[in-house]
């Protein structure tokens, strides 16, 4: 249990500050580009977004290769089932086939919470771009 949340916790840090660091670093470059730095923001972020999905994936198969827990339906879940899974679980979507077991679940917990941080800050950058450009 305790790896599986310093690995979480890890994850939460960094992606949350690496998230902050794009949004710091891009907006101000993007902002004067009207419509077209609109889009670059929008690629931006989900590129990000698919990154941060991207390493909790990695976290469960690291999770798996250190025998904190595995994933029930389809038996052999892939990398792809896995992705999928993160993408459900970091948006609070919560649809899926796969269901981690053991100390996966504390994993799947925690990046709810950085999904919902980070796709607010996102949010928020959103808004803060339409308000001054309407």
């Amino acid at each position: 249990m305790i790896a599986a949340l310093l690995i979480a916790s890890v994850l939460f840090v960094g992606i949350l500050t690496t998230h902050y660091a794009v949004l710091a670093a891009s907006v101000p470059k993007l902002r004067n580009r009207g419509p077209t730095g609109f889009a670059g923001l929008c690629l931006v972020l989900l590129a990000l977004h698919l990154a941060e999905v991207g390493a909790f994936a990695g976290a469960y198969e690291l999770g798996r290769a250190l025998g904190l827990g595995d994933f029930k339906e389809p038996a052999e879940a892939d990398f792809m089932d896995i992705y999928y899974f993160s993408m459900a679980t970091f948006t609070t979507l919560g649809l899926g086939k796969v269901m981690p077991t053991g100390h996966l679940a504390s994993l799947a917990g925690l990046e709810s919470f950085t999904g919902f941080l980070s796709i607010s800050m996102s949010a928020s950058a959103f808004f803060q771009w339409v308000q001054k450009e309407v």
